[in-house]
């Protein structure tokens, strides 16, 4: 029995080798195991969600993943962008109008919060980075004075590390104003668009506006989104926010944070 065991154990031990052998002759390779993710790399990805990210961290992942680079997100200050839609007349009742296709009729969280008095009206928001001036004229008119509505939006645009976009965060809103006050919110929303597949949209976690009429008024909303590249995984959640002031005589301010 043992004879027979070991005569077959070297039948097969010499199969193994002539099968090794013709792969040798003939140029064959083992392939090797896949590789798996870079630990440098994976450091940098986690400096960049934890915010303590270098510029050697974004250049290592350039030069050694390049293949996920254009997914990464730059961690630089995002571009801010603002857009208005000048004032026109209106003559319906003092409410908001319906919201065009996409945008929120209504929001669940959303909380109201006193008005503003003069002074804290007066007051610049923290970190406010821009005041565009609006139709001025109107402060000198009395409250019956033809009301106007307004569109106010602030994206806020992120890059990949190689310049492609990796998402916006929008915050719209609209208001009438007239007679030197804010007389009344419209539609209002935030929303994520131009996202890359890498992008994780969660939920609103902030949607407040202070009650009108006031001399100016806030609307300040605020998302979760998380973000993940193949091979490494998740590796930065971001709450992105916008706040903006409106104000009576149809200008407005805002500022806000990239996440």
């Amino acid at each position: 029995m043992n004879a027979l065991l070991s005569k077959r154990k070297n039948t097969v031990v010499a199969v193994i080798g002539v099968a090794v052998a013709a792969m040798v002759m003939g140029g064959a390779t083992v392939p090797a195991a896949a590789a798996g993710p870079d630990p440098q790399v994976a450091a940098a990805l986690q400096h960049i969600g934890d915010g303590t990210w270098t510029e050697s961290d974004l250049a290592l992942i350039k030069t050694k993943a390049p293949e996920i680079a254009d997914e990464v997100l730059d961690p630089h200050p995002a571009a801010v962008t603002t857009g208005y839609q000048p004032a026109g007349p209106y003559t319906g009742p003092i409410i908001g109008p319906q919201p065009g296709p996409g945008e929120d009729a209504s929001v669940d969280d959303e909380v109201s919060e006193p008005a503003l008095t003069d002074e804290e009206a007066a007051q610049p928001l923290p970190g406010e980075v821009v005041n565009v001036p609006g139709d001025e004229g109107m402060s000198a008119r009395s409250a019956n004075a033809t009301l106007c509505w307004k569109w106010v939006t602030v994206t806020y645009t992120h890059k990949s590390l190689l310049g492609s976009t990796i998402y916006k965060y929008h915050h719209k809103v609209h208001f009438e104003y007239g007679g030197g006050k804010v007389r009344a919110w419209g539609a209002r929303s935030d929303d994520v668009t131009n996202e890359q597949d890498v992008v994780v949209i969660h939920g609103r976690t902030k949607n407040t506006k202070s009650s009108v009429p006031a001399t100016a008024a806030t609307s300040y909303m605020k998302r979760h989104i998380s973000l993940t590249v193949p091979l490494y995984g998740e590796y930065a959640q971001l709450y992105p926010w916008v706040k903006i002031k409106v104000k009576g005589t149809g200008g407005y301010s805002y500022s806000g944070s990239s996440g």
